[in-house]
């Protein structure tokens, strides 16, 4: 009888041991089912946010194309200095639009940098050297407001007439009040080397 009365109590805990262990397993089943419903729900939001990027880049490209659009015929309109640095600017932009392998991003980021560039020249003055119809001349930029050239002789002056789109001849009483920025172009080479 002690040997049944053992076997039954060793029964009875095992019963309690498997009951436990149902319960446990009962809720950890249901913090399962919780995350697996929160991860499911993530998952949505997760898809919804990605058609919401994929509709954000639609318009976004676009939007990336008609700036540089707009900033293409600004720079062909605005005073001529550094032509081919801003020409070859505006056509590596372009073709860093049609790359497949740049992500929408730096494209914007390349475009606006464009445009800082662009905005900056209005606050700036600046002289330097460059070609002009097959002659080195110092060039003298003003802003955007004015643009002159000075041969390297400083015997002829021109100011860009936007107007008019050409260089308009400065008279001698001008010419030599633009020598001042020859003579700092000239000391700026010095300090240069």
């Amino acid at each position: 009888m002690d040997q049944l009365d053992a076997q039954r109590q060793a029964t009875l805990n095992e019963k309690r041991q498997l009951r436990l262990q149902s319960e446990l397993l009962e809720q950890y089943n249901l913090h399962l089912h919780a995350m697996l419903l929160q991860q499911q729900q993530q998952l949505q939001q997760l898809k919804g946010d990605l058609t919401s990027l994929a509709q954000s880049e639609q318009h976004a490209l676009p939007l990336v194309h008609q700036m540089l659009n707009e900033l293409t015929p600004f720079v062909a309109r605005d005073l001529p200095f550094l032509s081919q640095e801003r020409e070859l600017r505006l056509q590596d932009l372009v073709q860093l639009l049609n790359r497949a392998d740049m992500n929408l991003a730096e494209k914007y980021r390349q475009v606006l940098d464009a445009y800082q560039i662009e905005m900056e020249y209005g606050e700036t003055i600046e002289a330097y050297q460059a070609m002009l119809n097959e002659r080195q001349v110092n060039f003298f930029r003003l802003d955007r407001t004015a643009l002159y050239y000075q041969t390297l002789n400083a015997q002829q002056s021109a100011l860009w007439d936007p107007a008019t789109q050409q260089w308009q001849i400065l008279s001698p009483t001008d010419n030599l009040s633009l020598r001042m920025p020859s003579l700092l172009l000239e000391n700026d080479k010095r300090l240069a080397y």
